[in-house]
């Protein structure tokens, strides 16, 4: 079964929106991963823009509070890849992947945003 797909939102280029949500077990109990992987790409072109993988405390901050994920993108993570698209907004995909039980279990979260740009369309003559 597919993940569902989450709206993140619109947000111009160069933005550094932040993204935050519980990782759950099979059991809806909240936990943090050890390992956590991040990718992104542009959803038309299937263009890798970015990703992380490593040790979850290397890629995102948590709340102790609520055991919330919390990850910051990157102005370099809202960048447009072809600015002569008019109009200039493209649809980025953003992946979150984690394993617990050594590896034997996996979870995931996946998001949509949209990402415009800050300036007028390119000159298409």
């Amino acid at each position: 079964m597919a993940d569902p797909v989450e709206f993140l939102g619109a947000f111009n280029a160069g933005d550094t929106p932040v993204v935050d949500f519980p990782i759950l077990d099979d059991t809806d109990a909240a936990f943090k991963p050890t390992d956590l992987y991040v990718m992104l790409y542009d959803e038309a072109s299937g263009a890798t823009i970015n990703g992380r993988d490593g040790s979850a405390n290397q890629i995102a901050a948590y709340s102790d509070a609520d055991a919330k994920v919390i990850f910051e993108l990157a102005p370099a993570d809202c960048v447009l890849l072809n600015t002569k698209l008019a109009p200039l907004d493209e649809t980025h995909r953003l992946i979150f992947r984690w394993t617990w039980q050594g590896g034997l279990k996996e979870g995931s979260r996946v998001y949509n945003f949209t990402v415009r740009s800050r300036r007028a369309p390119a000159d298409q003559s």
